[in-house]
């Protein structure tokens, strides 16, 4: 852990310039739950990890109901358009 409550890892990884990673620290600090020791960031990292793996797991059967909507709806309306063949004279 540097002196700033921050790892070296995270240290490395997350760019310090980011607006969500400035935004993320001031609420921790304001909440008092920057952690301090190993085993406190240890949890804080396993915690993201998870909440990012599940976010990622149910991305995918959203995403597949937002296009199988979208080409429900399709097939709908080109079921409904009025035919434009006009027979006659």
């Amino acid at each position: 852990m540097s002196p700033a409550g921050i790892c070296l890892s995270c240290q490395s990884e997350i760019p310090s310039s980011a607006l969500a990673v400035a935004l993320l620290h001031h609420l921790a600090a304001v909440a008092g739950q920057i952690p301090t020791r190993p085993a406190e960031d240890a949890a804080l990292v396993h915690k993201v990890m998870l909440t990012v793996a599940g976010l990622q797991v149910a991305a995918g059967p959203v995403l597949l109901l937002i296009l199988l909507a979208m080409l429900w709806r399709l097939s709908r309306r080109r079921k409904q358009a009025p035919s434009h063949n006009r027979t006659g004279g």
